[in-house]
C-alpha cells in the first residue's frame, strides 16, 4: 500500500509540473514565448499563417532581455519587415509588429523566421512565418519551348494536337470549335497562346486532379495578356471563365468574365515586362450539392470559336492552391453552409 501511494504522489507531482510548464518554463525560470494571438498562452517554435500582406503582431512573454531578426530563404528577401517592439503594461507581454508585402504573381507559399534570441541565457524562440498557399495542381508551362519568349519576336508555337506526347501528359486539353478541323490553343515558349490572326478562338482546361475531392476552397490563379503589334494595334479579349465538373465561385455563379489588358510592344524587356500586374484570382467553394471533385475543371476560353476580329491572349502560371479553414473568413468572408459540408464528407 505504502509503494502505491508513492506512486500515485509521484504521479501527481509530475502532473503538477507539466501544468505549470505549459505557461512558463518554470523548470530553467527563464522564458520567452510568443503567439501571434494576444489572448493565448505563447508557445516556442510556434508557426504563424499568412494569406496576405499587412500589418501584424507577436505577443511575446519574456522575463529575459532578448534582440530579435527576420531571416528567409525565398529569393525576395524582404517580404517581411520588423517594425519594433513595444510593451504593454497592461498584459506584461511584449508586442512585435511587422509587416509583410502583398506577393506578385501566383501566391505561392514562402516561408521565413524571426528569430527572439537571448544568448547571455542560452535561450531562443524561433516564429516560423509562412505565407501563400499550396499548389494542388497547375503549371508554369516550362515544359513547352515553341518560338520565342517575346510573343512579337521569331517563329509562332505548335498547336496543342501536335504536342510531343510527354506535353500531352501535362493534362492540359482544349476543344474544337463547332465545324473546326482544330483547337485554335498553342504551346509557345513558356507560355500558352489562345486564339490565332484569322479570330480564331480557343479554349484552355485545367488537368485531371484526382485529390479535389478533398478540399473546401480552391485559389484559381493565372495570368493573361491580350496580343498588340509592333504599331500597336489591339487585339480586344475577353476571357470566359467557367468552373466544370464540381463547385462554383465564391459568390454562387459558375462563370466569370475578364477583360484582358494588353501588351505594351514598346516595353524593354517585353518577354518579362508583359506579366507584370496581369493576375487574375478567383475562389472556387464546395456547396452541398455541388461538392468539387475529381471532375472539377477551370475553363478559360477567349472570346469564341470564331471571333469578328484577331483575339489573341497569352496565359501563364495557371494554378489551382488548396486554401485551409483558418483563411475562410479572411479571404471570402467565410462559409455558412461549412457545417453540413463536413457532414456530408
Amino acid at each position: 500500500m505504502a509503494k502505491q501511494n508513492l506512486f500515485i504522489l509521484t504521479a501527481l507531482l509530475a502532473l503538477t509540473a507539466l501544468v505549470g510548464c505549459e505557461e512558463k518554463d518554470w523548470s530553467r525560470g527563464e522564458y520567452l514565448l510568443a503567439s501571434d494571438k494576444a489572448d493565448e498562452k505563447g508557445t516556442y517554435n510556434p508557426q504563424v499563417n499568412i494569406a496576405e500582406g499587412g500589418t501584424y503582431s507577436l505577443y511575446v512573454d519574456a522575463n529575459v532581455e532578448y534582440t530579435m531578426k527576420f531571416e528567409t530563404a525565398s529569393t525576395v528577401k524582404d517580404w517581411l519587415t520588423l517594425e519594433g517592439k513595444r510593451h504593454d503594461a497592461a498584459t506584461g507581454k511584449d508586442i512585435i509588429t511587422f509587416t509583410v508585402k502583398d506577393q506578385e504573381g501566383a501566391p505561392f507559399r514562402r516561408t521565413g523566421t524571426i528569430s527572439l534570441m537571448a544568448p547571455e541565457k542560452y535561450l531562443n524562440n524561433f516564429v516560423q512565418v509562412n505565407q501563400g498557399f499550396a499548389s494542388r495542381s497547375g503549371s508554369n508551362f516550362s515544359f513547352l519551348q515553341y518560338g520565342s519568349a517575346n510573343p512579337l519576336e521569331g517563329l509562332g508555337g505548335r498547336l496543342i494536337s501536335l504536342w510531343t506526347e510527354a506535353q500531352a501528359d501535362e493534362g492540359w486539353s482544349s476543344t474544337k470549335g463547332p465545324g473546326l478541323d482544330e483547337a485554335y490553343c498553342y504551346g509557345r515558349n513558356g507560355f500558352i497562346q489562345l486564339g490565332d490572326d484569322t479570330s480564331h478562338g480557343a479554349d484552355l482546361i485545367s488537368p485531371y486532379n484526382s485529390n479535389f475531392y478533398r478540399d473546401t476552397v480552391l485559389l484559381v490563379y493565372f495570368d493573361a495578356v491580350a496580343y498588340a503589334d509592333k504599331d500597336g494595334v489591339k487585339d480586344d479579349v475577353t476571357l470566359t471563365v467557367e468552373v466544370t465538373g464540381g463547385g462554383e465561385f465564391s459568390d454562387g455563379s459558375k462563370v466569370k468574365t475578364v477583360k484582358v489588358p494588353n501588351l505594351d510592344p514598346n516595353a524593354e524587356e517585353l518577354a518579362k515586362s508583359m506579366w507584370t500586374n496581369v493576375g487574375n484570382r478567383f475562389y472556387v467553394v464546395s456547396k452541398p450539392g455541388n461538392m468539387l471533385s475529381s471532375s472539377t475543371r477551370i475553363r478559360v476560353m477567349d472570346g469564341e470559336y470564331t471571333n469578328a476580329s484577331p483575339s489573341r491572349v497569352f496565359i501563364d502560371n495557371f494554378y489551382l492552391f488548396t486554401i485551409n479553414r483558418e483563411h475562410w473568413d479572411n479571404l471570402i468572408g467565410g462559409l455558412a453552409w461549412v457545417d453540413q459540408l463536413e457532414k456530408d464528407k
